[in-house]
Protein backbone atom coordinates (compact mmCIF):
# COMPACT_ATOMS: atom_id res chain seq x y z
CA UNK A 1 0.00 0.00 0.00
CA UNK A 2 1.21 3.26 -0.89
CA UNK A 3 1.23 6.65 1.32
CA UNK A 4 -2.10 7.70 -0.33
CA UNK A 5 -3.82 4.73 0.65
CA UNK A 6 -3.62 2.82 -3.07
CA UNK A 7 -2.60 -0.42 -4.31
CA UNK A 8 0.82 -0.53 -5.65
CA UNK A 9 0.06 -1.51 -9.47
CA UNK A 10 2.56 -3.04 -12.26
CA UNK A 11 2.20 -0.22 -15.06
CA UNK A 12 3.81 -2.65 -17.42
CA UNK A 13 7.52 -2.47 -19.44
CA UNK A 14 6.21 -0.02 -21.98
CA UNK A 15 5.06 2.27 -19.60
CA UNK A 16 8.84 2.38 -18.21
CA UNK A 17 10.62 2.58 -21.44
CA UNK A 18 8.44 5.25 -22.02
CA UNK A 19 9.22 7.33 -18.97
CA UNK A 20 12.94 6.47 -19.91
CA UNK A 21 12.57 7.43 -23.45
CA UNK A 22 10.88 10.80 -22.04
CA UNK A 23 13.88 11.02 -19.68
CA UNK A 24 16.77 10.37 -22.29
CA UNK A 25 15.21 13.03 -24.69
CA UNK A 26 14.74 15.87 -22.29
CA UNK A 27 18.43 15.34 -21.13
CA UNK A 28 19.48 15.54 -24.97
CA UNK A 29 17.71 18.49 -25.15
CA UNK A 30 19.25 20.25 -22.80
CA UNK A 31 23.31 19.21 -23.87
CA UNK A 32 22.40 20.13 -27.21
CA UNK A 33 20.96 23.97 -25.88
CA UNK A 34 24.26 23.86 -23.12
CA UNK A 35 26.43 23.21 -26.87
CA UNK A 36 24.49 26.00 -28.74
CA UNK A 37 22.40 23.51 -30.69
CA UNK A 38 18.65 22.72 -31.18
CA UNK A 39 17.43 18.90 -31.91
CA UNK A 40 15.49 18.65 -35.18
CA UNK A 41 12.66 15.37 -34.93
CA UNK A 42 13.09 13.18 -37.88
CA UNK A 43 10.74 10.11 -39.11
CA UNK A 44 12.66 6.77 -38.37
CA UNK A 45 14.04 5.33 -41.47
CA UNK A 46 11.81 2.50 -42.69
CA UNK A 47 13.61 -0.66 -41.93
CA UNK A 48 14.73 -2.93 -44.93
CA UNK A 49 12.58 -6.14 -45.27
Amino acid sequence: MLTKGEECTNQGQAYYERLYRQRVLHNLNRRAQRLGMTLVPTTPAAQPA
